[in-house]
């Protein structure tokens, strides 16, 4: 059964739709709404096969970031919707995934990832898909590589973006019904953070 999941915009202004139902990804035309293409299809171990697709972004340079939930993968397409690499696996450690929620493109053009069950949100190169670093340490320990330390409120981080001009992430957090407003910080160990019901 058909069931929408999320969406974006491509480079070349169509539509993507995530279609969790069918383990792929529909392109419509943004001005008739019909599907050009659709790439995907359900499988747990190939690229271009998906298991509850879930979240798609898409950077400046035009690549498709779909988040392959239930493989705790991400798969990342070229703008002409061919694969460029996968990244993440089903582990408890850092680049790898116990789960997937929203994500985000940071400053740089790198995706950022939040993972709710462990309660944090990762960083991976835009490039090549290795993992950069990690926001909130599910140790509550000081990451030395960035300088960040973790929020001690935040549980289940689902929806996350990053206003990337002020240097500004909100995380929605469900399981407290709180937004966490967190301030990114270039010098090293800074940062503010904040929180709205």
């Amino acid at each position: 059964e058909v069931s929408y999941y999320d969406m974006a915009e491509a480079a070349d202004g169509s539509i993507l739709i995530v279609d969790n139902g069918f383990a792929r990804v529909l392109v419509l035309d943004p001005d008739t709404f019909e599907v050009k293409k659709e790439f995907g299809k359900y499988g747990t171990t190939k690229g271009m096969e998906f298991n509850h697709p879930g979240f798609i972004g898409v950077n400046r340079s035009g690549d498709i970031w779909v988040n392959d939930s239930m493989n705790r993968r991400a798969q990342v397409f070229k703008s002409d919707y061919t694969p460029k690499y996968v990244t993440g696996e089903a582990k408890t450690f850092v680049g790898a995934f116990l789960g997937m929620g929203g994500m985000t493109i940071d400053a740089d053009g790198n995706w950022m990832i939040a993972d709710p069950p462990m309660a944090t949100i990762q960083a991976f190169n835009a490039a090549d898909g290795k993992y950069l670093h990690h926001i909130a340490d599910e140790n509550l320990k000081v990451d030395e590589s960035t300088g960040q330390r973790p929020f001690l409120r935040m549980a289940n981080p689902v929806g996350i973006w990053l206003n990337a001009p002020k240097g500004l992430l909100y995380i929605c957090s469900p399981q407290t019904d709180e937004v966490l407003v967190r301030q990114i910080l270039k010098a090293k160990g800074g940062e503010k953070e904040g929180v709205g019901k």
